[in-house]
């Protein structure tokens, strides 16, 4: 593995960059007064926002609203554990033996997260439903702050407190955050794994590093192909260290489920929960495509937006939902490797696991905070040029639009329906819904042209 290019380079490839064009770094460096009350309101501004979306995130523990989110399928899963009983049994079923009759519906089918949650969750299930939702909502704002404070460490010294809190509170502004932070979600968590993979891969410390990364995979089936990028570069220690976690995560899981209920979710529930939302408006992942085009956009568990396929042909729905995102493997696992710093691979390869997980909600893009933090460290080095700088702000855009204002333009092309679950609309409609897809491979090829930029810039 080559080792990071260092921060302290920054100083002498900025004398050797010039941004053409329009630039937004004169106003980033203006200081005249009104430049400066500017800047500092738009931070004020956002500031507000957060704080604004971190009080309508925390309405998802309002008794009408707090069983409408996806923790009650951790919660449930440490309860059918702890009682011994199947833990893939639906999530009805278990709500009603539970908890009881809830003011909104759940899921019949089985919860779709992985063995090793159900150790994570042990815990959760000795509280109460209303407890645990305070307590993981809580555990969520404790992990971001550590991923702030992770992606802001430059030449290994420690960010100040205060500019840790005040980023992590312009986070909060970010659609992907407070819709994870309402839903109840793991991804936080897998962040901050991520981000301290990264920071102990990058320093060399390969063993740790692989423990954090296989942890991370561990709790959702994302960021795997970092570990086959770091087998072939021939890291063992780390690749070894991420494939023992995964090993003893799911035997501890086995330990306390049972081997079969571990085997039935890798061998049936994964594939049969992940059919009913292969093809749903809110799916941008790579492998969507083929089912949206060849059978139709829509999901028979999930209100959204449906349309016709454009081309009826089913048979070829499975084959081009397979080979898609096996395209941009080989091509993400190429970049990675021709990538001059380690930076930009990891970045490279955190893009290139969203899009080719089978599912990809618009809370996954919180794990773009990776690879975004990679971007803006290297446009500040090569002193804001311009085109990629532009760029990044589109990016940047792009990833923040949130999921409800995607579906509410999506809506406008609805033909009458009678279902109002799921109206349809033109098949050309609901490309609008990938609008994420394509900003994540913008991201990929942003990475990939600064990478280039700072490799062709001399060091002296």
């Amino acid at each position: 593995m080559p080792s990071p290019e260092s921060c302290r380079k920054r100083g002498m490839m900025k004398k050797q960059v010039h941004p053409s064009g329009f630039s937004i770094k004169p106003i980033l460096a203006s200081r005249a007064p009104g430049m400066v009350v500017l800047k500092w309101g738009l931070v004020a501004a956002m500031a507000v926002q957060g704080i604004i979306s971190l009080a309508l995130s925390m309405q998802s523990l309002l008794p009408q609203n707090v069983y409408r989110k996806d923790l009650i399928q951790e919660y449930l899963l440490a309860k059918a554990i702890l009682n011994g009983i199947a833990p893939y049994t639906p999530l009805a079923v278990l709500t009603n033996q539970f908890i009881g009759p809830l003011p909104n519906a759940v899921f019949q089918h089985p919860t779709p997260h992985p063995p090793p949650v159900a150790l994570l969750s042990l815990p959760l299930g000795l509280l109460t439903y209303q407890q645990t939702a305070i307590v993981w909502f809580v555990f969520e704002l404790v992990c971001v702050l550590v991923s702030v404070q992770g992606l802001l460490r430059c030449e290994n010294r420690r960010p100040h407190t205060l500019l840790v809190l005040l980023i992590a509170l312009l986070a909060m502004a970010w659609s992907p955050l407070n819709e994870e932070l309402a839903v109840g979600q793991m991804m936080t968590l897998k962040l901050a794994l991520l981000v301290g993979a990264w920071q102990m891969l990058r320093a060399g410390k390969a063993a740790r590093g692989g423990i954090l990364l296989g942890s991370a995979i561990a709790i959702k089936l994302i960021a795997w192909p970092l570990v086959i990028f770091l087998a072939l570069r021939r890291n063992w220690r780390a690749a070894g260290a991420a494939g023992a976690v995964l090993v003893a995560a799911n035997g501890g899981a086995a330990f306390w489920m049972g081997f079969q209920a571990t085997a039935d979710y890798y061998v049936k529930v994964c594939a049969a929960v992940s059919s009913l939302y292969r093809a749903h408006i809110g799916n941008f992942s790579l492998w969507t495509i083929g089912w949206r085009v060849f059978h139709g956009t829509g999901s028979p568990v999930l209100c959204g937006a449906s349309a016709p396929p454009p081309l009826d042909a089913p048979g070829l729905a499975g084959p081009v939902a397979f080979i898609l995102p096996l395209i941009l493997l080989g091509i993400g696992l190429l970049l990675a490797a021709r990538a001059s710093t380690f930076d930009a691979s990891f970045g490279l390869l955190i893009c290139v696991s969203l899009l080719t997980s089978p599912i990809a909600w618009s809370h996954y893009l919180i794990l773009t905070s990776i690879p975004l933090a990679i971007v803006a460290h290297r446009l500040l080095a090569l002193n804001l040029p311009a085109r990629e700088t532009n760029l990044a702000i589109l990016v940047g855009l792009l990833l923040s639009i949130p999921r409800a204002a995607l579906n509410n333009v999506i809506l406008m092309f609805a033909e009458n329906s009678a279902d109002a679950c799921s109206p349809v609309v033109p098949f050309a409609a609901t490309l609008i819904s990938l609008v994420p897809a394509a900003a994540v491979l913008g991201l990929i090829w942003l990475i990939r042209t600064v990478d280039e930029l700072s490799w062709h810039v001399p060091e002296a």
